[in-house]
């Protein structure tokens, strides 16, 4: 259903002829000229009792009058958000009137509009204004803009706010793919040349991320990534509709390039893998942290006993878990040197960690989802700073 939102104030309208993609409409109140440009199902009519009474001629029973108070404070802002939000079904389409609308009106319909378009489905087909004050002084026109750009900005803001703080590509990858294929939908368009590869190394590199695709991340996704985003700057400059990722462009950068790494299986890789880790704890992927930290303690492990850490790793597993035993018995234990002794008690808080979050906590005694929370942060970032520790302060090799 396509549902029209207008507000009617309790000022004095002009008669002026509306003028929007060739159609002319002559008419004070623009909510008519709306009506006759779009073709909704219905029409919402917004008001306070006040402009009801004094703009009754513009009530006709094709519009659908609603009280709404005037939003001279803080409470009545909240029963307007309200009201918009109770007369909008799931899965309407809006058209959003701001022309007549008062004060904090046409922001607070934007938001509204926004929220049920998460919430309910909805869509967002158009924001326009009927612009009086940009009248043609000879015709008597008045252009009807659509702020439909407006909403594509909260766009770019949610989408960027997703990548920057949690990881998640997805929408801003599809902002950008839009951007490229309107380019070429568009006739004498200055066409996107790397946009499209730019969105594709995005989406990649947030995969290998959540996957946890070690190796594929420093070899691969992240030295692409790097140079997709050097490449898409030209298009930033050509193209205003992809300012709002030049914005994010140095920033990304900053942040992935600590990450490529040729051979992320030694010690200079390694620093590779402690930025990944911080990374992963950066946009809050915890478990995806600890396995990364657990993966890397082994390449530590086989490069320390002077060992190829591509090779037998189940094997230097098995010796990190006798080392990690050891820890129960006292002779065993008093037997280690202190550089022993820190990487078994590492590797048994790692894996309890991370056997706890794999198995969904479905063992005996479980750790508290606050407590896994913060001892998972907490021994992933003394494990990114223990694998990147000096050659010399490097535990015995003949460990385990």
């Amino acid at each position: 259903m396509r549902i029209q939102i207008s507000f009617l104030g309790a000022g004095d309208y002009q008669r002026c002829r509306y003028q929007y993609n060739g159609q002319i409409y002559e008419t004070p109140y623009f909510h008519e000229a709306a009506q006759h440009f779009f073709g909704p199902d219905r029409v919402l009519i917004l008001c306070t009792p006040e402009a009801a009474q004094k703009h009754s001629a513009a009530l006709s029973d094709s519009f659908e009058a609603i009280s709404i108070p005037s939003g001279k404070t803080e409470e009545e802002l909240w029963e307007l958000f309200t009201v918009l939000t109770e007369h909008v079904p799931e899965g309407a389409t809006l058209i959003v009137d701001v022309t007549h609308s008062f004060r904090t009106q046409p922001m607070l319909a934007l938001a509204a509009a926004y929220f049920l378009r998460t919430v309910r489905s909805v869509q967002i087909e158009h924001i326009v204004y009927g612009a009086f004050e940009a009248r043609d002084a000879a015709t008597g026109e008045v252009p009807v803009f659509d702020l439909m750009p407006f909403v594509q900005l909260i766009n770019w803001s949610v989408a960027v706010h997703q990548f920057v703080h949690y990881g998640q590509s997805k929408d801003l990858a599809d902002l950008i793919k839009d951007v490229h294929k309107t380019t070429y939908l568009t006739p004498n368009a200055k066409r996107a040349k790397f946009a499209a590869k730019a969105a594709s190394s995005l989406k990649r590199f947030a995969q290998g991320l959540q996957l946890v695709r070690i190796q594929q991340v420093h070899q691969e996704l992240a030295p692409q990534l790097l140079e997709a985003l050097d490449k898409v700057q030209q298009d930033v400059q050509t193209l205003p509709s992809l300012r709002p990722l030049g914005v994010l462009l140095d920033q990304t950068q900053k942040r992935i390039r600590p990450l490529g790494a040729a051979h992320p299986s030694t010690r200079e890789g390694l620093k590779s893998q402690a930025a990944l880790i911080q990374l992963m704890l950066d946009f809050d992927l915890v478990q995806q942290a600890v396995t990364t930290a657990r993966e890397a303690v082994v390449t530590r492990y086989a490069l320390d006993r002077g060992e190829n850490p591509c090779e037998k790793r189940e094997a230097l597993e098995r010796c990190l878990g006798a080392l990690s035993r050891g820890l129960q018995d006292k002779n065993q234990c008093d037997q280690y040197s202190a550089e022993e002794r820190e990487l078994a008690e590492l590797w048994n808080t790692l894996s309890n960690i991370r056997n706890d979050i794999n198995h969904g906590g479905m063992r005996p005694h479980p750790i508290a989802e606050d407590k896994l929370y913060k001892n998972a942060r907490e021994v992933v970032q003394k494990t990114a700073a223990w694998i990147t520790r000096q050659a010399d302060e490097a535990a015995s090799p003949s460990s385990g």
